[in-house]
């Protein structure tokens, strides 16, 4: 993606948020170049000195991101730029705009079938298998952090962002809390650092969902039980269930490590 400078052309008041969460409005914008999506963290305090705190990690998040050279293949570029909101000056993501959305979008918006099950499967534990080769952690591995590109295939966007300062709390906190698929040691104590086994359990409770969709049921039993509860879905292949439970498992230290799912699922 070439190089983007928004600074004097952007300003997010000017905007209609395309999409959102907690801490991020997105904004679809038009370039000369492409379609970009611009992520900004949502203003949260009237305190300046606050909101000068939050801009700041949200800068060094990005440029972490840029230093760890992923492949663009595995990880969405995002680049570092400077909006503006009203008169002030902070710091935004900014990334292609990806037509098919996140995957959770596109689960909802397509009929995908067992092969595109496995294939994107395979994608997301490429991708999470790369960023572990730079030494870095995913955290907080969802639905609405794995984009879809023009050719269906599965990448990871807002690697690093699972700890973000909220200004509310002062303190840091996963974000955005889709807890159904975080990994127990991580529900049972949100001060929990991420780790390299956690991001494994999260690629199952991922995979799990393009197989089965999550009920209202399945967010209560969890809370419970954690995730032992679950049935093998019919069109999952055996090899898969047997490597998703084992990356399930309770104990951190009895999960495989990605390299070693990998290449359990060539055998898939």
């Amino acid at each position: 993606m070439a190089h983007l400078n928004l600074t004097a052309a952007f300003n997010a008041s000017d905007h209609v948020v395309a999409k959102g969460s907690r801490n991020f409005d997105i904004y679809q914008v038009d370039t000369s170049a492409l379609r970009v999506a611009v992520k900004v963290p949502r203003p949260t305090s009237a305190d300046a000195a606050l909101r000068a705190r939050r801009d700041q990690d949200f800068a060094e998040i990005l440029l972490a991101n840029q230093q760890s050279n992923f492949n663009t293949s595995f990880v969405c570029e995002m680049q570092i730029a400077s909006v503006h909101r009203d008169t002030e000056v902070i710091t935004a993501g900014i990334m292609k705009w990806f037509n098919h959305g996140n995957l959770l979008e596109y689960l909802s918006d397509h009929r995908i079938t067992s092969e595109d099950k496995l294939r994107l499967t395979k994608d997301i534990a490429h991708a999470v298998c790369h960023v572990h080769s730079k030494n870095r952690i995913v955290g907080n591995l969802h639905p609405r952090n794995i984009m879809i590109t023009c050719n269906h295939s599965a990448i990871l966007s807002d690697v690093g962002m699972a700890n973000f300062t909220t200004i509310e709390q002062m303190e840091t906190v996963p974000v955005p809390d889709l807890w159904w698929y975080r990994p127990p040691e991580e529900i049972q104590d949100a001060g929990v650092n991420h780790t390299i086994p956690g991001d494994v359990y999260s690629f199952a409770t991922v995979s799990y969902t393009m197989y089965s969709p999550i009920s209202q049921r399945d967010f209560v039993r969890v809370s419970q039980f954690g995730h032992q509860h679950l049935q093998q879905p019919t069109d999952m292949p055996n090899t898969l269930w047997e490597l998703l439970k084992r990356c399930m498992r309770q104990n951190p230290e009895g999960r495989p490590d990605m390299t070693a799912v990998i290449e359990t699922l060539k055998g898939v």
